[in-house]
């Protein structure tokens, strides 16, 4: 009850201060929420620009794009099985059997449903000529990836490969399409191509993408005394 002139009794000092407190904890809640999209946003930049040099074939480039990755995700705690895919799909290209193996278990410990890892696992073994290695993870890829996985189809393509690969009777194609240019070395194609004239360099430049690109990318192919009379 009020009584003029009296003073009102302040509220205990516990609640006064409990809605400060909820803030302080909300926008800690808040700030830790803005800091992690923050972080994965920065690690999608250099998956990103990882995947884009892949695609053009810039291994090199691409691996150090996809270490920033890893190393930014390893420093703020975030687990992501595909940066390891990735690096283990450049590091395989670049002939790093033992890192790319390693990526590919990594990606399969951190996402059980890895399947481009188990598919990486495989490819590694198979080209390193142990084919029943390779046939004994992919079948247990099958058995432990949950069948309506993306990539699952995939795998069990790569297990009847490998299992025809097994066969004593099996003869390998001769894929005659592939490109003995893309095949080589970057250093050994350029060598190829200077022995080349303009007319023939002309003519090259329209037969792929990836071509043009190479030949376009070595002044010194256009550079040569005889074309520049």
């Amino acid at each position: 009850m009020f009584v003029a002139g009296k003073k009102r009794k302040a509220p205990p000092s516990s609640a006064r201060t409990a809605p400060s407190a909820r803030a302080r904890t909300n926008a800690s809640f808040s700030a830790a929420s803005s800091a992690l999209k923050a972080t994965e946003a920065e690690i999608n930049k250099w998956y990103l620009l990882g995947t884009e040099n892949a695609r053009e074939r810039q291994y090199r480039t691409s691996l150090d794009y996809y270490n920033r990755a890893i190393a930014l995700a390893l420093n703020e705690n975030v687990r992501n099985a595909r940066l390891y895919e990735a690096r283990a799909h450049t590091l395989h290209k670049l002939g790093e059997y033992k890192r790319a193996m390693d990526d590919a278990k990594e990606a399969v410990i951190t996402d059980g449903n890895s399947t481009a890892g188990y598919m990486r696992i495989a490819s590694i073994l198979a080209a390193t000529g142990k084919p029943k290695d390779a046939l004994d993870v992919i079948t247990k890829g099958l058995k432990t990836v949950h069948a309506q996985t993306s990539g699952y189809t995939q795998m069990d393509v790569q297990r009847m490969s490998i299992e025809r690969q097994l066969d004593p009777k099996y003869v390998p194609r001769v894929d005659y399409r592939l490109d003995p240019i893309q095949r080589l070395p970057e250093d050994l194609a350029v060598l190829v191509l200077r022995l080349l004239d303009i007319r023939m360099l002309a003519i090259c430049r329209a037969v792929s993408r990836y071509w043009m690109m190479l030949i376009d990318s070595v002044p010194v192919l256009w550079s040569r005394p005889q074309f520049t009379s």
